[in-house]
């Protein structure tokens, strides 16, 4: 569908605030997926969007993924890797589940140092580890404002 700028206004004239994602469809990232719609949400009321659509791929269909067969050297670096649990120290129980969530996390920059050996079609892979703890979605804000 070719659409024309004037398809894109509003009856008042002002231009339509669109967002299109296009994902690949994986299970955590359908869009039903809780965390999803979270994020969906924080983008919507964040970047005050007239509307927001989300495309996801077929199962199955992500080997056609450009970007999917772009990570796979990445993928194929970490799979079989094993990380020496106790590294910062012991943060699993007798059954292997998870007591120290923080000495858990502190494996992820590890993880980023080995991706940083990757070459990918001669260019060199420069990773570095963020912090997710920084970059939390104010979800009381968006419930709030879905209330006003």
């Amino acid at each position: 569908m070719n659409l024309q700028p004037k398809q894109l206004r509003c009856r008042h004239q002002t231009v339509l605030n669109l967002c299109f994602f296009s994902i690949d469809g994986g299970p955590d990232e359908n869009p039903r997926y809780p965390k999803v719609i979270e994020v969906c949400t924080h983008h919507f009321f964040k970047h005050d969007l007239d509307a927001l659509f989300i495309a996801t791929n077929a199962p199955g269909r992500s080997a056609y993924n450009l970007f999917e067969r772009r990570m796979a050297p990445l993928s194929r670096k970490l799979c079989g890797l094993v990380l020496p649990y106790d590294n910062f120290g012991d943060h699993l129980d007798s059954q292997r589940r998870t007591t120290e969530e923080k000495l858990e996390k502190m494996n992820f920059p590890f993880a980023a140092d080995i991706w940083s050996d990757v070459v990918i079609d001669s260019f060199p892979t420069i990773t570095e580890y963020v912090n997710s703890d920084k970059f939390e979605l104010e979800v009381e804000a968006i419930i709030k404002k879905n209330l006003d």
